[in-house]
């Protein structure tokens, strides 16, 4: 197993840290060319997990929506230290969901039901009256589809056409996300051939090399957290003595060669402690249109929901997580009356009484976060919140659980990924199985908290066997439900570099829609409401101590996720525990499909449970009347359901 260190300090670069500040400040000076930087435009791309828009889920709410938290706080710091820089925010994501919102009211009644050829020749039609769409290049020979980029495009060049900014920064902080970040740093290029782009975030942190060999028209990369070092950037080019030691967190590629310098700052004191300033944003629409969080389904009525950063980084170094590489070691905390006045002032100033935690380890110290729970109660904020991002299981101490709950925590997820020790030990989790097994005990007292784990199948070497340990052990501990996912080496995390050792995925660019070691995303979907012929046999059923080739990851999670989340509520009788099942499968029916055979079936289960159903309406024989995918699984899985009833 690799040693854990951070990905930036494994990087053997071509010059020394003297000739890369050298080379650099004297390149900036050439492109900026003694202009000053006065207006910056920050970019959210969209977070659409497909490239082609879905009206189902539109429909549902299911697309994300976060205000850009990161931006706000950009903004906040430039304009802490730079007055005289204008700096305006959009988020791509917001527009898109804002614009095809409008359209769909202005015409519900002449709109199909489903969106097809129709569908997307109208909505064609109001985006070319809205926004300059004659300088796309369409596909009009190919109507039914509608792709991201299409509706994205026109939004984005009127905003650089109207505002003409002398610096363009693009956040990108999932690498779901790569192509949007190329998509516009082109764009911006071919209106703005003057302006100057950057990107930043996660994954341009951890692949800046593999971007800037990519696309051309990005001239830099701001590394790691840029609270200090873009406010430092723009003082360095608007400076009339080119003071090099504001030069900080950058990577760039002159005349072949990729060069950086990191001379690194982390955000603490009095600059960790400013809130986000999102300009003309209007944060109280945002959850609305989307999804924040992962506890829709269990907020009150009426909900305005929005984010909070209480901390940075994570006590963790999780070997497939990049938060280490971006953040550096250890957690640094805002103060807790800062945080709590952010709270306040969202609640008095948007109307927000939901907020999720963007936090990557919360708790890490138990008496702050106790102080600041207690000072929510206090300050009588009744606000909702949830925790979807993960907490460390061996975190949650009873008295840390008490002070959750009264400050008005509604959901939890625990980052648990296995069942086997070995593996948790692998992967170097904080948390053991001893600390998630005592989970269960710990959250009974509170019914209101909807508890969800994170799980992972498919590591590096991991057998069927433990795979097992992993579905036993969860349906042990009982929580509300599970995340389940076939992992996801992110880019140049220890993992990642140990699956391209291992010839599991390769190291040359950024495979945005193949990282997923067994990805399951849109194409399941396609299958799942097909007719393709799929046959079935129950993974773990056989020698269990082998390793299964990536091509079973699909049934893997499928037969994990079968009897991790939906078998075992045959067991459940607790009425109160049944209502919030009930609630949230009806949520995820809307965020799957509405024809999913195991979410009804369930759902009229637990309606019998509860006595509103005096028998279960689906039987074995309507399985014969599903398609070829569900029939196979079914067939297998759910033999034994009506003895088991």
């Amino acid at each position: 197993m690799h040693n854990s260190q951070d990905y930036k300090e494994q990087r053997n670069l071509n010059f020394t840290p003297k000739e890369n500040l050298e080379k650099i400040s004297s390149h900036l000076d050439k492109i900026f060319l003694n202009k000053k930087i006065d207006k910056i435009l920050l970019i959210s791309p969209p977070q659409f997990q497909t490239s082609n828009f879905d009206l189902e889920m539109f429909n549902n709410r299911r697309y994300f929506n976060y205000p850009p938290y990161g931006l706000g706080l950009l903004k906040s710091a430039i304009n802490r230290t730079n007055s005289k820089t204008d700096v305006k925010i959009i988020d791509l994501n917001h527009d898109l969901l804002s614009f095809l919102n409008d359209f769909l009211k202005e015409n519900t009644k002449d709109l199909p039901e489903k969106k097809d050829v129709e569908f997307n020749s109208k909505f064609k039609n109001y985006l070319s009256s809205n926004y300059d769409f004659s300088s796309f290049d369409i596909n009009h020979e190919n109507e039914t589809d509608l792709t991201i980029e299409e509706i994205m495009v026109p939004i984005l060049k009127k905003y650089l056409n109207e505002y003409k900014p002398d610096l363009v920064g693009i956040s990108c902080m999932f690498t779901m996300t790569h192509k949007r970040m190329i998509k516009i740093a082109k764009v911006t290029k071919e209106c703005l051939p003057d302006s100057k782009v950057f990107v930043g975030g996660v994954h341009p942190t951890s692949s800046s090399e593999l971007i800037l060999n990519e696309e051309p028209s990005i001239d830099f990369v701001n590394l790691f957290e840029g609270d200090i070092s873009l406010p430092q950037f723009v003082e360095y080019v608007n400076s009339e003595t080119k003071e090099k030691n504001l030069l900080k967190q950058i990577g760039m590629k002159i005349d072949g060669d990729y060069l950086e310098i990191q001379n690194r700052s982390h955000p603490a004191g009095e600059t960790i402690n400013l809130r986000p300033d999102y300009g003309d944003l209007k944060i109280n629409k945002f959850s609305n249109l989307g999804e924040i969080g992962a506890y829709r389904f269990w907020w009150r009525k009426n909900t305005i929901a929005s984010t909070v950063l209480s901390n940075r980084g994570c006590r963790a170094r999780c070997s497939f997580c990049s938060v280490r590489n971006f953040n550096g070691k250890g957690v640094r905390g805002r103060t807790f009356s800062s945080v709590v006045d952010e709270l306040q002032y969202l609640k008095e100033y948007h109307g927000v009484n939901h907020v999720m935690w963007l936090d990557d380890d919360l708790l890490f110290d138990r008496e702050r976060t106790i102080n600041m729970f207690n000072e929510m109660v206090k300050r009588n904020l009744d606000i909702t919140w949830d925790a979807s991002n993960g907490i460390i299981a061996s975190a949650l101490k009873d008295e840390v659980l008490d002070a959750a709950a009264a400050s008005g925590c509604i959901g939890m997820h625990f980052g648990i990924e296995s069942g086997n020790d070995e593996i948790l030990k692998s992967v170097h989790k904080p948390s053991g199985k001893k600390h998630y097994l005592a989970l269960e005990n710990k959250l009974k007292k509170y019914p209101q908290i909807f508890t969800k784990g994170f799980l992972m199948v498919g590591f590096p070497n991991e057998t069927l066997a433990q795979m097992q340990e992993t579905i036993d052990m969860a349906v042990k501990i009982n929580l509300d439900w599970y995340t389940i996912q076939v992992v996801h080496p992110l880019p140049q995390t220890e993992m990642h570099q140990q699956m391209v050792e291992m010839g599991l995925i390769t190291d040359d660019k950024v495979e945005d829609e193949k990282l997923n070691y067994g990805n399951r995303s849109g194409k399941r979907k396609q299958i799942e409401q097909g007719n393709q012929i799929s046959n079935f046999n129950d993974p773990f059923v056989g020698d269990l101590n082998v390793v299964p080739d990536k091509e079973s990851m699909e049934d893997i999670w499928f037969t994990a996720d079968f009897k991790i989340n939906y078998e075992r509520i045959i067991k459940i009788h607790n009425h109160q525990k049944l209502k919030k099942l009930k609630c949230f499968l009806e949520y995820i029916s809307k965020k799957i499909s509405t024809k999913n055979p195991l979410v009804t079936f369930y759902s009229e289960l637990i309606d019998k449970r509860l006595g509103q159903n005096e028998k279960v309406s689906i039987d074995m024989n309507s399985f014969e009347k599903t398609n070829s995918f569900w029939k196979s699984r079914l067939d297998v899985l759910m033999k034994d359901t009506y003895d088991m009833l």
